[in-house]
């Protein structure tokens, strides 16, 4: 089923290479079979060609997620912030990111604003992480004068 599908997007691909959204078909396909250097590359040249859509956003983290490239998952995490400001989602990701990237400052900054957008979100933030224990949970912090603003 895969092969038949990017058979397709690879032609739609040759035919127009300029097209975003045939390249995120071709980064969901790669992603879905687990050719994560395909599905980078995919979703990079989706991004580039103004694709700044939400799911391929998340996807192109999830396929950095998987591959365990920890710094470009940050910064792709930056700017899909840039253009998705208003997604918990993202902030939380991108906190649990600068964790793994020892920048615990900018991770309690994103904790937190992710947190503000987005509090039902904090226990799937606390799953993905679990190497991170040692943090006030925000609900306490809050309640702390002076840690309510990380």
């Amino acid at each position: 089923l895969y092969e038949k599908a990017l058979e397709f997007v690879n032609k739609a691909i040759h035919i127009d290479g300029e097209n975003a959204d045939y390249w995120a078909r071709c980064g969901k396909i790669h992603l879905a079979t687990g050719n994560l250097d395909e599905a980078d590359y995919a979703y990079s040249q989706a991004v580039r060609l103004e694709d700044y859509s939400l799911g391929t956003w998340s996807s192109w983290c999830e396929v950095l997620w998987q591959a365990k490239e920890y710094q470009a998952l940050y910064e792709v995490l930056k700017q899909a912030v840039k253009f998705h400001p208003k997604t918990g989602e993202f902030r939380y990701r991108l906190a649990g990111i600068s964790l793994l990237l020892g920048e615990e400052k900018k991770a309690r900054t994103q904790r937190m604003r992710a947190f503000q957008m987005l509090p039902e979100a904090y226990a799937q933030f606390q799953e993905d992480f679990p190497d991170f224990p040692h943090w006030v949970p925000i609900e306490k912090a809050s309640d702390q004068p002076g840690k309510a603003s990380e």
